[in-house]
């Protein structure tokens, strides 16, 4: 992964209207940036964008007349946006693997509560959420337990391996669930 390169800070001042005026902020930034403006001193403030979906670092300070009404701000912007998506890629990278290590045991285990409850994937899913929840353990770790639990010992009798025997010899012939009848 190529890591974007270094923003650069771009210079504002009052008269240029560099700044970010509270309008063109994010809603839920606009009070911490009209906050800083009232202020008068010095501000560093990360804010969001929503024209170009951008990210920014505001670090200025606050410019008033000589009867201290404030006129504007002048300092730097500095435009996060391209970092903080590499960040975000590269997170995701990292966190795929175990993800798709995960999935095949979640599968398994959510798998055996079909068969058992006939239940659907999704009540499956959310059986094994909430059990996670309950026991405070990652839901992949409560699956890999279940499934080991659940065959460890565990015989299957002889009329439930027949009927699987019959239905996978035989399954070529079964009419698929999802196909519809013309």
């Amino acid at each position: 992964m190529t890591r974007p390169e270094a923003p650069r800070a771009l210079r504002f001042g009052h008269r240029s209207g560099g700044c970010p005026s509270p309008e063109s902020v994010h809603p839920d930034d606009r009070p911490a940036l009209a906050a800083a403006l009232r202020g008068g001193g010095r501000f560093c403030l990360r804010l969001r964008l929503p024209e170009g979906d951008r990210t920014v670092v505001v670090v200025g300070a606050a410019v008033r007349d000589a009867a201290g009404a404030l006129l504007g701000a002048e300092g730097y912007t500095v435009d996060l946006t391209e970092i903080l998506a590499a960040e975000q890629r590269a997170a995701v990278d990292e966190a795929l693997p175990e993800y798709a290590r995960g999935r095949g045991v979640l599968e398994q285990a959510a798998g055996m509560l079909m068969l058992i409850y006939r239940i659907d994937a999704g009540r499956a899913a959310g059986i094994l959420e909430w059990r996670a929840a309950e026991t405070g353990l990652p839901v992949t770790e409560l699956a890999r337990r279940l499934c080991a639990a659940a065959t460890a010992g565990f015989q299957v009798g002889v009329p439930l391996r027949r009927h699987l025997d019959d239905l996978l010899l035989g399954v070529d012939g079964l009419r698929d669930p999802g196909a519809t009848v013309s």
